[in-house]
């Protein structure tokens, strides 16, 4: 819905990722697991504060099959960092694909 948002914090481990395995498919799965791993080894817990919150403002499907759906979602991008909590807005096109895995719809991809 257009009233979607979601957030994901350096302190909260990932979990804004973990949360949605269940809705994407082995293959995406695959991805974000190798990126939250790479993220981990990466992280240092002395790094500053960072936080996004991604807002969906509008959703379009472009297409809907019994194979494929496509939507097309516009954002507003919320990134905070920093000790004393800067902030940045940006918006951003992302085009998500769901498939059916075993006869449920997950996702795929999101492309930017």
């Amino acid at each position: 819905s257009a009233d979607s948002q979601d957030a994901f914090f350096t302190k909260t481990d990932f979990e804004n990722l973990t949360d949605l395995m269940p809705f994407m498919t082995i293959s995406f799965k695959q991805w974000a697991g190798n990126l939250i791993a790479a993220k981990r080894i990466n992280s240092n817990s002395q790094a500053p504060y960072y936080g996004v919150t991604t807002k969906v403002l509008k959703t379009e499907i472009i297409t809907f099959n019994a194979d494929l759906v496509e939507i097309k979602v516009a954002t507003q991008k919320s990134e905070m960092f920093g000790t004393d909590y800067n902030s940045k807005v940006s918006y951003e096109d992302l085009t998500v694909s769901l498939i059916k895995e075993d006869g449920v719809w997950k996702v795929e991809k999101v492309i930017k």
